[in-house]
């Protein structure tokens, strides 16, 4: 089950560190659930910035604001089912936003891969990642930048239904018509 804000299982940011050189450490450790790895280094030095940056606080000030025209661009390609590219645009997003709304961009984007899987027929991929990104999303809901994110979820959960529905042994066959889109109204 999709666990969301407020419950028990709700996503709590996980720090990795080790060495800044061990690739394949840090690959493992993302791939284990860690939301960033940071060297050790940075543990020591970066402490109070790395809490800073990796709260799970909502600010009206970030939702307020326009997205930047890598975060439309992504919304855009989401919108036409272009889902891996989708994910490059929002990933270099996320990766360069400061503030916490970056994990809207990544539950998106998240949202967005699992699509890519289901168009792929990787079940378990789909669940997986929606089981990650509906909580992301969820931060930030009904709306955030103008982006309708409470219509999103209610869609992301419905794809999740009809992937339990299907069952793990699905023969990749999906209505078209249950892919979302993203409803984008500029803020004020």
């Amino acid at each position: 089950m999709i666990k969301g804000p407020g419950k028990k299982a709700a996503h709590v940011p996980v720090l990795g560190f080790g060495p800044h050189v061990d690739l394949q450490l840090r690959a493992r450790a993302l791939e284990a659930g860690c939301t960033a790895v940071v060297a050790r280094s940075a543990i020591v030095q970066q402490l109070p910035q790395l809490v800073q940056k990796y709260r799970w606080t909502v600010s009206a000030a970030d939702c307020g604001r326009t997205p930047p025209p890598l975060v439309l661009e992504g919304l855009r390609l989401f919108n036409q089912g272009r889902y891996f590219e989708c994910h490059e645009v929002l990933e270099e997003a996320w990766v360069a936003e400061p503030s916490p709304v970056r994990l809207l961009y990544q539950g998106i984007l998240q949202i967005g891969v699992a699509c890519l899987h289901i168009q792929r027929k990787n079940w378990r991929g789909a669940m997986k990642v929606l089981e990650r990104g509906v909580p992301k999303a969820g931060r930030f809901a009904p709306t955030c930048m103008g982006i309708n994110v409470a219509r999103l979820l209610d869609d992301a959960r419905t794809i999740y239904q009809e992937l339990i529905r299907l069952g793990p042994d699905w023969n990749g066959e999906f209505a078209p018509s249950l892919f979302p889109t993203i409803e984008y109204t500029p803020p004020d």
